[in-house]
């Protein structure tokens, strides 16, 4: 599966990334601004998307996904250091995988991947 990281703490996205590599999946891209995001979704559609709610940059996770939902379906699975009420109702109206809450295990990734069927 062909997924994109989208997170700005380097060191975070490049442990998911060593994670997903070795569950066999293939990384198209560390991005580490919603605006990256966009551009890299859009010239190279993804499988799947992990995206960091809190975002360096003009665009948080949340509104990186809607942008990019808005020109490609493709299935998301939000990170968060935090989850409040708000937040969780923003991504529960993009009709997320899941949410996973770092720091996060490499059972949690299995798991919500699993959720695409």
């Amino acid at each position: 599966m062909n997924i994109l990281i989208v997170e700005d703490e380097y060191l975070i996205a490049l442990v998911l990334q060593q994670d997903l590599m070795q569950l066999g999946h293939t990384i198209i891209g560390l991005a580490p601004t919603g605006e990256k995001a966009v551009e890299i979704a859009v010239a190279q559609p993804p499988d799947l998307m992990f995206i960091d709610i809190s975002l360096a940059g003009a665009l948080d996770g949340v509104e990186t996904a809607q942008q990019i939902r808005s020109q490609i379906d493709v299935p998301i699975i939000f990170m968060t250091g935090y989850a409040d009420d708000e937040m969780m109702s923003r991504v529960a109206q993009l009709g997320a995988l899941a949410c996973l809450i770092k720091p996060i295990q490499i059972n949690q990734v299995v798991r919500a991947i699993e959720l695409m069927g």
